[in-house]
């Protein structure tokens, strides 16, 4: 299951910054735990920026450029096994079955956190104002 999750990330520094794509050098994905505040590695998320107008392309390899002061929204995927508990033909269908999945499945979340390496940056997600919902 691939789950969608849309924030608008805000550069507050003087300076450009470049969120590279997910799968290069510098950037790590993480999950930070309710239960614990402890970090786990992610290696599933993506993200790539959101298009204005009618299309857009989503891309693995696209790396997100913040200006200085800025806001850019970007769109954060990630990845579940669906569980035994979920007749995949009838209630997955159902998009309320697949909110109460998905709010199971993150209920331990707190945030996910892009660690990147090479900047020295921390970019924090909180989740529950997009899990409202």
């Amino acid at each position: 299951m691939r789950v969608q999750l849309v924030f608008d990330l805000e550069n507050t520094t003087a300076y450009d910054y470049t969120l590279q794509a997910p799968r290069a050098y510098g950037p790590i994905a993480m999950e930070r735990r309710k239960s614990s505040q402890s970090l786990m590695r992610d290696n599933l998320m993506t993200w790539s920026e959101e298009w204005g107008g009618n299309y857009g392309a989503e891309s693995a390899d696209n790396s997100i450029l913040i200006p200085a002061r800025q806001t850019v929204r970007v769109r954060f995927y990630n990845e579940y096994m669906i569980l035994e508990d979920v007749d995949t033909q009838q209630d997955w269908k159902n998009s309320e079955v697949q909110n109460r999945y998905v709010q199971e499945m993150l209920k331990d979340v707190e945030s996910f956190v892009i660690l990147d390496e090479l900047s020295h940056y921390r970019i924090e997600l909180p989740l529950h104002d997009v899990m409202k919902n």
